[in-house]
């Protein structure tokens, strides 16, 4: 068997570097990158595309260091259990792979970007371009992280099992493994609610720095190979001294991470929401609306009574009309088309009443009545986050002579099912 304290020492190096290249790479982009303004996030970007594409070759090594930490644990975790040891191995090689092909999303960003001049980055349609490679990179990431999250159980069930680490790392790598799994869930399904996701992101955090520290003061400072029973009294002494430390790290990032989740889940309930409508012949659109208004504790308002100063106060913005030609009332469409471009991420919703259900068009091949004003809001960069549609009561054209069809429409089930969706908003 190859002497633990060199294998101790090879990963604790592979550990670091992992960390120093990952770490750092993510450091320069967080700098860069602008939290709801992607203008301003391309322009940092641009002004910077040398160092940023340093970033990218940094988080490069960091998966290869990765690559070779995980053969270097495996190497010194594997008679402790060969299964779980062969699983490890196997996750890791699944998910460097999607985090690798994903930085050629960021040279492409770059590439798009270079083309470009300062002054060009503003109007352009090359800039949207940008900004969607920069949103794929991220999503890879983020697909990633289920992969990284899972290689966590297996290792820390190979920390608990050997007999040379502290218990209570192998036990918080293991407790840390959902916290990237809730993190990809959250990110996929409600990505306002990312500030959930911290504490279980810190557990693992502080469990794979005490791992690095323990694989590098067991492979440079122990004297001897901690399997010598004359080493053993030093190692736990050391053990139980990472046990406590790791322990009250944990409970002070609790404390915080409550206090800092309390906050941002109230800033995320409390966000401003715009309902814009208009209700033509039976106010089928505006009861829709005034349910939606309820839950989101929205202002509801005609289009011609927003001004672009009203509509930049709002975080979330509804768009609702009935449906005319396959198509939203042109009041609402006029009103898009008069938008600046979105530089603030705001995000925005659609929904319709229509004598055939939406569901029905898309069904038989007929076009989509959302399709015109979707186009519109993307076109200007906005992104839509949800779109709902019901049949209303109709008297249009013919109809009026036989008393119209959908009678009593939208009835109490369409006013719940809009409450729902307005609640999937928030």
């Amino acid at each position: 068997m190859e002497n633990i304290k060199n294998l101790a020492r090879s990963s604790g190096i592979f550990y670091f570097l992992f960390l120093i290249f990952g770490g750092g790479a993510e450091i320069v982009r967080n700098q860069m990158i602008v939290q709801g303004d992607n203008i301003k996030t391309m322009e940092n970007i641009f002004n910077n595309i040398l160092t940023y594409r340093l970033s990218i070759i940094g988080d490069l090594l960091g998966n290869i260091s990765y690559i070779f930490l995980v053969y270097f644990l495996y190497k010194l975790l594997h008679t402790y259990h060969k299964r779980a040891a062969e699983l490890m191995i196997i996750l890791v090689l699944v998910g460097i792979p999607i985090a690798m092909v994903s930085q050629a999303y960021q040279f492409t960003m770059c590439d798009i970007l270079g083309r470009l001049s300062f002054q060009e980055i503003k109007s352009s349609p090359a800039t949207i371009q940008a900004v969607n490679f920069l949103y794929l990179y991220q999503n890879g990431i983020t697909t990633s992280q289920l992969f990284w999250g899972m290689w966590l159980f297996p290792y820390g069930l190979l920390v608990y099992k050997s007999k040379f680490i502290p218990k209570v790392l192998g036990l918080l790598l293991i407790l840390g493994s959902p916290g990237f799994i809730i993190d990809f869930a959250v990110k996929i399904l409600k990505p306002e609610l990312i500030v959930l996701t911290y504490p279980g992101l810190a557990i693992t955090t502080i469990a794979e720095l005490s791992m690095i520290g323990y694989l590098l003061y067991l492979g440079f400072f122990s004297k001897k190979d901690p399997m010598h029973s004359s080493a053993r009294n030093g190692l736990e002494k050391s053990k139980q001294y990472m046990s406590f430390l790791a322990l009250v790290v944990c409970f002070s990032c609790f404390q915080s991470l409550k206090a800092v989740n309390e906050e941002n889940i109230t800033k995320i309930q409390n966000q401003k929401a715009l309902i814009i409508v208009r209700s033509i012949h039976h106010n089928n659109t505006v009861k829709i609306a005034e349910s939606m208004r309820v839950v989101l504790e929205a202002d509801v308002k005609l289009p011609e009574d927003v001004s672009i100063e009203d509509f930049n106060k709002y975080d979330l913005i509804g768009f609702g009309s009935g449906i005319y030609d396959q198509k939203h009332h042109i009041s609402i469409l006029q009103f898009v088309e008069n938008l600046p471009v979105n530089n603030n991420n705001k995000k925005v919703f659609i929904f319709s009443t229509s004598g055939v259900s939406r569901r029905f068009c898309i069904a038989h091949d007929i076009e989509d009545p959302h399709d015109a004003l979707r186009n519109l809001l993307v076109s200007k960069g906005y992104e839509v986050v949800g779109e709902f549609n019901c049949v209303g009561y109709n008297t249009n054209s013919f109809l009026k002579f036989f008393g119209g069809i959908n009678w009593f429409r939208p009835n109490k089930k369409d006013l719940k099912l809009a409450e729902k969706f307005a609640k999937s908003l928030m």
